[in-house]
């Protein structure tokens, strides 16, 4: 949760700066990181491993795993490309201040 919170931080400092070098391509780091990464976290995977933890019956486990495993592989797999996405953003936004 630190680096979304520094995300937010950097991002609105970039709004105020935002005639200085690399400014817009930090705060779109920020967005790319926020959303892809922190945002997917908390609206996919969070509640599939929610679910996969309430179920008691082992049938129903067995059962739900294929759809647990290939959803939350989609996603995490969104995850990773927007925090790849996010460090080649700030990378190139700190090289142009």
């Amino acid at each position: 949760m630190g680096t979304g919170l520094l995300c937010l931080l950097i991002g609105v400092r970039a709004l105020f700066t935002w005639n200085q070098g690399g400014a817009k391509l930090i705060f779109a780091a920020s967005l790319v990181y926020l959303m892809g990464t922190f945002g997917v976290t908390l609206i996919f995977n969070v509640p599939l491993n929610r679910r996969l933890a309430s179920t008691t019956d082992p049938a129903q486990t067995i059962a739900f795993w294929p759809n647990y495993l290939a959803a939350w592989t989609i996603w995490n797999h969104i995850r990773t490309a927007a925090a790849v996405l996010s460090a080649v953003l700030f990378t190139c936004g700190l090289c142009r201040r």
